[in-house]
């Protein structure tokens, strides 16, 4: 866990994800100190199945990844094999279109030189009706995802009668408790997946209902008004939820809303 401050900071944001550099300028630079903890512990799954899969790319039209998890699995599997081989994989990955809900589930392909489509899209559904606008409809595609993966994708494929193939290449268990929050109650939470959200819930010592929780995509925030509808408790609802899944993004949704609250309270 690592916190970023600077001198005059005042609010403190926790994210839930693990520590990534890219967050710390933007709050930073909007007097923000942060501090990382992951809720989730992930682990690789069906790498074999992952192997053959990108060995036979060929017959498929589309590959879909919604999450950086899946994306490293992939690099996982290329960085793994010879010389040789993991150059023939990265031809066949070239040959076919990557479907990503944004820049940072990409990030892991971008550095092999692979490029993505649909990184505007910030969800699962918009990524559905951006392939199902300008994809290749009339082929099968694969999905490589986590066990706890949302059916947007599936029931759009279903809907329209096309093969989707789905393979789980990772998986994730929620962690018991956040040990920071043993001694600091921040005035944000930042949520990046639902199985966040659920990992919240679990923890009761927690005193929820006096922090804001801001939500980095449409699937984060769907969790969040869940819960507060299942808890029968406002708090829970997502104050601010970013226009797109980018750190810049989720700062101006927290800034404009601290903005809001300030000028209601004068």
């Amino acid at each position: 866990m690592t916190s970023h401050a600077s001198p005059t900071s005042l609010a403190m944001v926790l994210l839930l994800k693990s520590e990534d550099a890219k967050y710390a300028e933007p709050f930073r630079s909007h007097g923000y100190n942060i501090v990382f903890s992951d809720v989730l512990a992930f682990f690789n799954e069906n790498v074999d199945a992952l192997h053959k899969i990108l060995r036979t790319l060929d017959q498929y039209v589309g590959l879909i990844i919604t999450s950086p998890r899946a994306a490293s699995a992939i690099v996982s599997v290329v960085r793994s094999v010879a010389r040789e081989e993991a150059q023939e994989l990265l031809a066949s990955l070239q040959r076919v279109s990557i479907y990503s809900v944004g820049a940072t589930t990409s990030k892991p392909l971008r550095e092999l030189g692979l490029s993505c489509l649909g990184e505007d899209s910030g969800s699962a559904e918009v990524l559905s009706t951006f392939i199902a606008d300008t994809g290749n409809v009339n082929g099968p595609m694969v999905f490589f995802c986590g066990d706890k993966r949302m059916q947007a994708l599936p029931t759009s494929f279903d809907g329209r009668s096309q093969r989707l193939d789905e393979l789980v290449v990772y998986s994730s268990r929620q962690v018991e408790e956040i040990v920071w929050l043993k001694t600091n109650i921040p005035q944000w939470v930042v949520f990046f997946s639902p199985s966040g959200v659920d990992a919240a819930q679990r923890m009761t010592n927690v005193p929820w209902d006096t922090i804001k929780k801001a939500a980095l995509g449409k699937s984060s925030a769907a969790a969040l008004e869940k819960a507060a509808l299942l808890r029968h408790d406002k708090s829970w609802e997502a104050k601010a939820v970013a226009a797109k899944p980018t750190p810049e993004e989720l700062v101006a949704a927290i800034v404009a809303h601290d903005k809001l609250a300030t000028t209601s309270s004068d």
